[in-house]
């Protein structure tokens, strides 16, 4: 009967009916950013998202469920300041007197108006008690603080005593306004960052990143940034377009010829199995392949003989030699009750 040399390969299966495969914790899509947190100056605004799984003993996920932005609505209302100057001295002709209204603090942004335009006046009856010239009084205010959408800075004339009965006249009329460039930038920057967009899934980490990059620092007392620069958030991801990885094997060398069955094999190794719909190796898997072979044949007499049959066939001979000597020389073996005995 002639020897065959036969490789299984086993391979384990574990049914998964009864228990549930593992599966992985996944994210949800980013939701919209919410409303900011304040009406005016800065503040924040927040997405989420929120996890799906994991079932069955599955890896939790990786990453953050919130994330937060800044975000400027709009400046916030300033209110109108303005005050009424003194009375002026009574005037010799009309017998009256009259005040101006000055707004130092114009409104912005929405914030309430003043009482009275700038400029405004009124006149009052008065008693005629002396004649004597009056001049204006009248000052610039303090420089206000600086637009930061303009960059520019303002002060205002404030007539506090208007001339009367022919005096000198203020230099510049109530109310009127002065305007310069700010001659430093103290207007507070806030910090601007973004996330940036996440790539596709990683076909080997089953993970996806993002980076957080700061463009902007804060400057004079502005809002930080809800992150540092150049974090990193990795979170879990189920890849869908991964590149196919084609099937790498090859046959092995054939082996010696066997002179026992006069066969020669070799085997079909895979180094790298096909996946993402790569090409299949052609054999698929491990395959042996065997033919016939002339035992002897090569270099020498024992070319093609493994070390084993080399020894089984040297034992052979030698058997067969003293075999041959025993009839020839007459030599017996008989049995005796001490053991073997030559004879």
């Amino acid at each position: 009967m002639e020897d065959k040399i036969v490789q299984v390969q086993i391979q384990n299966t574990t049914v998964c009916a009864t228990n549930p495969c593992p599966v992985d914790c996944t994210w949800s899509p980013w939701g919209l950013f919410g409303p900011c947190s304040v009406t005016c100056v800065s503040g924040t605004s927040t997405q989420n998202r929120s996890t799906i799984g994991p079932f069955y003993g599955g890896t939790n996920c990786i990453g953050v469920s919130s994330n937060t932005t800044l975000c400027v609505p709009a400046p916030c209302p300033i209110d109108c300041v303005g005050n009424w100057s003194l009375w002026s001295a009574c005037n010799c002709l009309t017998q009256t007197q009259t005040r101006l209204y000055s707004i130092s603090i114009p409104a912005q942004y929405g914030g309430a108006p003043c009482s009275f335009t700038s400029a405004a006046n009124e006149t009052q009856s008065c008693i005629v008690t002396s004649c004597v010239p009056v001049d204006c009084v009248g000052s610039w205010g303090p420089w206000g603080n600086c637009d930061c959408n303009t960059l520019t800075q303002s002060q205002t004339y404030t007539i506090s005593l208007p001339s009367a009965n022919g005096g000198k006249a203020c230099p510049a009329s109530n109310g009127a306004i002065n305007n310069r460039t700010c001659p430093t930038n103290t207007c507070p920057v806030n910090c601007q960052g973004v996330w940036s967009t996440a790539p596709s899934c990683d076909c080997t980490t089953n993970t996806t990143s993002q980076t957080y990059t700061i463009l902007v620092q804060s400057l004079n007392g502005g809002a930080q940034c809800p992150f540092p620069d150049n974090k990193t958030n990795i979170t879990n991801c189920i890849p869908t377009q991964c590149a196919p990885i084609n099937c790498v094997g090859a046959w092995g060398s054939w082996s010696n010829c066997s002179c026992i069955t006069n066969t020669t094999f070799r085997t079909f190794l895979v180094t790298t199995p096909a996946s993402n719909g790569g090409t299949p190796c052609n054999p698929p898997t491990v395959q042996t392949d065997t033919k016939n072979c002339t035992c002897g044949t090569g270099s020498s007499s024992n070319s093609g003989m493994p070390p084993w049959e080399i020894a089984l066939i040297a034992l052979g001979a030698t058997l067969a030699l003293l075999l041959a000597g025993a009839i020839t020389y007459g030599v017996f073996i008989s049995e005796s009750s001490s053991g073997f005995d030559v004879v």
